[in-house]
């Protein structure tokens, strides 16, 4: 019987020691890229995993509903095509309510390698204008009802509204902006 074996022990502890070997290389190479990679983008990584692990783990609930890890992923994959279509600054205003929009806004900048600049619907209109004149926005993720709240786009505003988006189907898959 140890020769019926031997064969298939001797294959089985190669492909361990070829599988440890790739495992080391893979830990080297990520340990390589974790120290690069900007501290956003290390953690956009961890927060995309979770959310991909735990696809029917509930992650945000608000008012409206619970947001589970495969909705708050397929909304931020189209709010960030979205904003790649209508931006190329670096820069991105988020004006929503505390709901989950937020996060999945807040990830689908991240995505596109852009800065979130979260605006206060509470601050004086001078304020909301100097922030977006300042940090040269020229894209705010919001909705409809934020814009009416503040009176209208401040000037420089470029309004996404979350509203006029068919967040229908799974968008191409982005796992994060390359700075190459």
């Amino acid at each position: 019987s140890s020769r019926c074996c031997g064969p298939l022990q001797a294959a089985s502890s190669s492909i361990e020691a070829d599988t440890s070997a790739i495992r080391a290389r893979a830990w080297m190479s990520a340990r390589r890229m974790a120290r690069t990679l900007p501290t956003a983008m290390k953690l956009l990584r961890r927060i995309q995993r979770q959310l991909v692990l735990h696809p029917f783990r509930t992650f945000v609930v608000d008012d409206q509903r619970s947001w589970n890890g495969v909705s708050l992923l397929v909304a931020a994959l189209h709010i960030a095509r979205a904003i790649e279509r209508r931006t190329d600054r670096e820069a991105v205003g988020l004006l929503l309510p505390t709901s989950g929009l937020m996060p999945a806004a807040l990830l689908a900048t991240w995505m596109t390698g852009k800065v979130a600049v979260p605006l206060n619907y509470l601050l004086s209109r001078e304020d909301l204008e100097y922030i977006v004149r300042d940090s040269g926005l020229d894209l705010v993720v919001t909705v409809g009802s934020m814009l009416d709240y503040i009176h209208g786009p401040t000037p420089g505003m470029n309004p996404l509204c979350l509203e006029d988006l068919r967040f229908t189907g799974v968008p191409p898959l982005r796992v994060g902006a390359s700075r190459a």
